[in-house]
C-alpha cells in the first residue's frame, strides 16, 4: 500500500522504469520500492511533504531543545513542564512581540519560513532556560511543502526517480532477445542506494552525511 508521504505515484514509478501502465502484477512491489526510497531520501534530507507531529516530548535542560523531525514549516503548540509537572504554555517570539514565556525557533536559513528543529527559550526579549529535568511538549508540522505539485518539490521527485531507476535494476530481466537468440544479460544496480546524481539534486538539504572521501553515499544494507 502506498504511503501518504511517498515522493512518486504508482504511474510515475512505472513510467520511470519503463513499466506498462496496464500491467498490475507488480504494483505492490512498485509501491514498496517508492516508500522505501522516500524513507531513504528523508533520512538524509528530512521530511519533504508536510505531516503533523503531535505532542512530541523532549527532555529539557538549558536554553535550547532539538526536535526529532526537521525541517519544520509551522508550530501549533509549545508547552514546557517543570520537574513536578507544572505546565507553562509558550508563545513564539517575533520582531514586535516579546512574551515573558516565549520561544524562538531557529530557521534553516535566515529570512525563510522553514525551521531547523532547534527551539530556544526566550523571556521578554532575552535568553532564558527551560526547566531543569523538565519536558517540552510540542505539536508541529514537519516538512517543506503542502503538495508535491509545489515547484520546490520537483528536485526531490527527480531524486526519487533516479534512485528508483537505480534500485529497479535488480528486478529487470536477466535475458535479452537478439533475433532468434536469448542472450544472458544483467544490469547491476549501483552499490549505493541513492546515486550521486540524486544526492547532487538534494544539495544543501543533506543533513550531515559524511561518508569516506567526503562524498555523500548511502550504502545498501
Amino acid at each position: 500500500m502506498a504511503d501518504a508521504n511517498d515522493l512518486l505515484t504508482l504511474p510515475e514509478a512505472k513510467a520511470a522504469v519503463g513499466g506498462a501502465s496496464a500491467e498490475t502484477g507488480r504494483d505492490a512491489l512498485y509501491e514498496r520500492a517508492v516508500t522505501a526510497i522516500t524513507t531513504a531520501i528523508e533520512d538524509v534530507a528530512g521530511p519533504v511533504l508536510n505531516r503533523t507531529i503531535t505532542a512530541e516530548q523532549q527532555r529539557t535542560n538549558g536554553n535550547t531543545v532539538r526536535l526529532d523531525h526537521w525541517p519544520i514549516s509551522a508550530f501549533t503548540t509549545v508547552a514546557q513542564y517543570d520537574a513536578v509537572g507544572t505546565s507553562t504554555a509558550l508563545t513564539a517570539e517575533t520582531y514586535n512581540t516579546k512574551p515573558a514565556n516565549g520561544y524562538r525557533p531557529h530557521r534553516v536559513t535566515q529570512g525563510t519560513g522553514i525551521y531547523n528543529g532547534t527551539i530556544e527559550r526566550r523571556a521578554t526579549n532575552s535568553g532564558a532556560n527551560f526547566p531543569t529535568d523538565g519536558t517540552l511538549l510540542v505539536t508541529y508540522t514537519a516538512g517543506r511543502y503542502a503538495a508535491l505539485t509545489d515547484p520546490g518539490a520537483q528536485r526531490f521527485k527527480l531524486a526519487a526517480t533516479l534512485t528508483l531507476k537505480n534500485t529497479w535494476r535488480a528486478f529487470e530481466s536477466t535475458v535479452i532477445t537478439d533475433g532468434d537468440y536469448d542472450l544472458p544479460f544483467q544490469s547491476f544496480p549501483s552499490k549505493f542506494l541513492i546515486p550521486d546524481a540524486a544526492l547532487e539534486l538534494l544539495g544543501d538539504d543533506l543533513r550531515g552525511v559524511a561518508p569516506p572521501e567526503g562524498k555523500h553515499t548511502i550504502l545498501i544494507a
